[in-house]
């Protein structure tokens, strides 16, 4: 049975003149006269910062940086970035990152840079310490084809330097190794944030990555390429997440291990490029020629703060607890044992690990897309019985 259709009187309309326009209306009602004090929209007042949060991050050794990032945001031009700085006192030097992503184009513009200091632990350089800088240009695309799970794309572009010093007063040496990073990426994900259960989520992500890198200081230098896979996965289950990382070097010269891409040079040994997440308990075990690791874990207690605390808003306070794998093979393609030794090329190491987590997030509405996070870990490894305390505020959008 359908409804009768119900009219009302709506002549007024014709006559209320669009906020966006200064022109009389087609049917000749409106005027600019008529319309409130408007100014054209201009985003330079979004670009100055509007919220701050303190930085701070270190390990066993103790702080490794101490400062302050600040968040800007258009969110009609959909614009947005952060920029972060701070000092090191384990090397006596400041460093910065700085983001900035737009939303202009049906491809997401992203442009970082950054450059700090790296301190290297060592009993005949004790005051060892390695620069380095990158400045990256990513652009990325999202579709949805199916009916649930998202299919993601994108190429990215990056220029590193490093260099390395001894003494403080020669921290800003000039750089001894430049180079060039190409990446091309897919994926596809499928997460969903389980009703009732805030900050779980339940399905599944995979991705590729085909990465080239070159020297283009001091000499150029001929491409090196590799494939990098990611996965991940989530249930209901008290929280279970599980991650895996795998890299595969398809040249020469080329080696994968826990730091990410690594690439043999003259002035440092091995440099390691992060391009996957970096476990620190797992740092100082050789690159090979391929390399795989995991991480599961659950939350096992979640509890709500929900409190106001001046520009922040404390959200929740998550104990995740779990443990990581990795497997790293031997520099040279060999059949897995050395014929010197008779012991085995690969390499096999795990850790257990505790992490304390505050999720917290602006008290400002286009910021709220901001996701602060302060945490603190506890990680021990077994096969050596060494153990190692983390701590850091991360941000990210």
């Amino acid at each position: 049975r359908e409804a009768p259709a119900k009219w009302e009187p709506a002549a007024d309309l014709l006559a209320t003149p669009s906020v966006y326009s200064n022109q009389e209306n087609s049917l000749g009602y409106g005027s600019a006269e008529s319309l409130p004090d408007a100014r054209p929209y201009s985003s330079l007042p979004w670009l100055l910062p509007r919220f701050w949060h303190p930085v701070l991050a270190g390990n066993a050794d103790g702080l490794n940086l101490a400062g302050a990032a600040v968040y800007f945001s258009d969110p009609i031009e959909r614009i947005s970035g952060y920029l972060s700085g701070g000092w090191n006192p384990q090397t006596g030097t400041p460093g910065y990152e700085a983001g900035l992503d737009m939303d202009l184009t049906p491809l997401l513009l992203r442009f970082t840079i950054w450059d700090k200091f790296i301190p290297v632990t060592s009993d005949s350089a004790a005051d060892l310490a390695i620069r380095e800088g990158s400045a990256t240009f990513t652009l990325a695309r999202s579709a949805l084809p199916f009916a649930g799970g998202r299919v993601d794309f994108g190429v990215s572009g990056a220029v590193q330097g490093w260099s390395e010093s001894l003494e403080e007063a020669d921290r800003y040496e000039d750089w001894n190794l430049a180079l060039a990073n190409a990446s091309v990426y897919a994926g596809f994900q499928d997460m969903k944030q389980i009703f009732g259960k805030p900050g779980l989520y339940k399905g599944y992500s995979l991705g590729a990555t085909v990465r080239s890198l070159a020297s283009i200081w001091p000499v150029l230098g001929s491409p090196l390429f590799g494939f990098e896979m990611q996965a991940a996965g989530a249930s209901r289950f008290s929280g279970f997440e599980l991650a895996g990382n795998a890299g595969l070097s398809l040249s020469d010269g080329l080696l994968y291990g826990p730091a990410g891409a690594a690439v043999q040079t003259a002035v440092s040994g091995e440099l390691s490029i992060q391009t996957y997440p970096r476990y620190e308990e797992f740092d100082g075990t050789p690159a090979g020629i391929w390399h795989v690791q995991a991480e599961a874990s659950l939350r096992p207690f979640s509890f709500e703060v929900q409190q106001a605390a001046g520009p922040l808003y404390a959200r929740r306070l998550n104990l995740r607890a779990g443990s990581r794998a990795m497997l790293t093979s031997g520099t040279e393609w060999t059949d897995g044992t050395d014929d010197d030794t008779g012991s085995s090329s690969l390499v096999l190491d795990w850790s257990i690990f505790s992490r304390l987590e505050l999720a917290y997030t602006p008290a400002i509405g286009a910021l709220a897309l901001a996701r602060p996070v302060a945490w603190i870990e506890l990680w021990y490894r077994p096969l050596d019985e060494t153990w190692g305390l983390g701590y850091v505020r991360e941000l990210s959008f």
